[in-house]
C-alpha cells in the first residue's frame, strides 16, 4: 500500500512540474518580449519628446501595466542623484497613463516592468544675461581653486555639470569631462559641491538653471 501511495505522489509531481514549467514559459513566449521592447520604443519616445532644462541623467523606473494597458502602479527603482530627473521620469510613467493592453494570449493578469530612462542635458539658450551670469560663476570658481589649501603636483582641466536653484544654492554636482586625473576630478567636486551658495539667478533668466562649464587647475608653484 505504501508503494503505491508513493507511486501516485511521484506520478503528481511529474505530471505537476511540466504544468509549472508550461505556464513559465507561456508568459516569457507569449508576445511579451515584442510588447516590452513596444513599450521601450513608447516611453523612449516620451523622453525624447519631453521640453526640460536639466542637466540630464539617467533614472530606473519600475512600474506596473495591467491587462487593459493602465499603469497601476510607478516608483523610482533607482534615483538619477538629482530631484528634478526624477521628477521627469514619473511624469513619463505616471499612475494611470494609458499604454497598450496587454497580448491577448498572455496568460498574466498585469505586467511589471523596470525600466531606464535617460535623459539627454539641454540646457539654456546663450544670451548676454547668461554670458554674464557664467562669468560670476567662473569668478567664483577662481577663487575657491586659489584657495584651495594643497600643493598641486600635476594641473588639469575639468568640466563640471551643476544644477543652481533660483537663489544660488547648488542642487547638483557631476563631473561632465573628466580630467583623466581621479586627484583633479575630486578636486573639482570640491569647487563646486552640492549646498555651494552660488550668486542667486538674475529674474529675467530660467530657473532652476542646469550648467556645464569648465575647470583649470594649475601646477603649484616651486619652492
Amino acid at each position: 500500500m505504501r508503494r503505491a501511495i508513493g507511486g501516485m505522489v511521484l506520478l503528481l509531481l511529474c505530471l505537476g512540474a511540466p504544468a509549472a514549467a508550461q505556464a513559465t514559459d507561456a508568459t516569457d513566449a507569449a508576445g511579451m518580449p515584442a510588447y516590452r521592447q513596444q513599450l521601450t520604443r513608447l516611453l523612449t519616445a516620451k523622453v525624447r519628446n519631453l521640453r526640460h532644462r536639466t542637466a540630464g541623467g539617467t533614472v530606473l523606473v519600475r512600474f506596473v501595466v495591467g491587462r487593459n494597458g493602465i499603469v497601476t502602479q510607478s516608483e523610482i527603482a533607482t534615483s538619477s542623484g538629482a530631484q528634478a530627473i526624477d521628477r521627469l521620469a514619473s511624469r513619463i510613467v505616471p499612475v494611470g497613463l494609458k499604454l497598450p493592453p496587454l497580448p491577448a494570449e498572455a496568460p498574466i493578469p498585469s505586467l511589471a516592468v523596470t525600466l531606464p530612462l535617460h535623459f539627454d542635458g539641454r540646457e539654456a539658450p546663450m544670451t548676454e544675461s547668461l554670458r554674464a551670469y557664467h562669468r560670476e560663476l567662473l569668478l567664483l570658481f577662481a577663487r575657491r581653486i586659489q584657495g584651495l589649501p594643497h600643493r598641486m603636483l600635476i594641473g588639469g582641466r575639468l568640466a563640471v555639470r551643476f544644477t543652481v536653484e533660483r537663489e544660488g544654492s547648488v542642487t547638483y554636482s557631476a563631473i561632465a569631462r573628466s580630467s583623466g586625473s581621479q586627484t583633479i576630478d575630486e578636486l573639482g567636486l570640491r569647487i563646486v559641491p552640492i549646498g555651494l551658495k552660488a550668486p542667486p539667478i538674475p529674474p529675467e533668466l530660467p530657473a532652476p538653471m542646469h550648467v556645464t562649464l569648465p575647470l583649470q587647475f594649475g601646477l603649484a608653484p616651486n619652492t
